[in-house]
């Protein structure tokens, strides 16, 4: 029996720094688990932490402060946390450590794993 190759190549892991390869999906299997992937596909919002509480958390905010706490010119569409998510850990946040802003300026913040704040 032949063993099974691949058509694709291997690419880089997506994960800043690591020397893995990533054979389905963005991120090597070491890096997949921390990144919200399995199998190359992406958890659903619930499996990756964000559920019903995070949901309900998430719309307060937005009700709170409606316009994007980064430009002040556009309406806030993402709620971001400040602070840092453990992979696989519930999404608990205080709302003081959350931040009402656009599509644009989360990309911006966001990018390449930089930190908005």
């Amino acid at each position: 029996m032949r063993p099974v190759v691949s058509a694709r190549l291997p690419k880089a892991c997506g994960e800043p720094g690591c020397p893995g390869l990533a054979y389905k999906g963005p991120y090597c299997e070491r890096c997949e688990g921390k990144r919200g992937y399995k199998g190359g596909k992406r958890l659903s919002a619930s499996k990756r932490g964000y559920g019903r509480r995070w949901q309900k958390l998430r719309r307060r905010k937005l009700e709170l402060d409606p316009w994007c706490e980064i430009c002040q010119e556009r309406e806030a569409t993402i709620v971001h946390h400040l602070d840092p998510i453990a992979a696989g850990n519930p999404v608990v946040c205080r709302i003081e450590r959350l931040e009402s802003c656009c599509l644009s300026c989360h990309s911006k913040g966001e990018g390449w794993g930089a930190q908005m704040r």
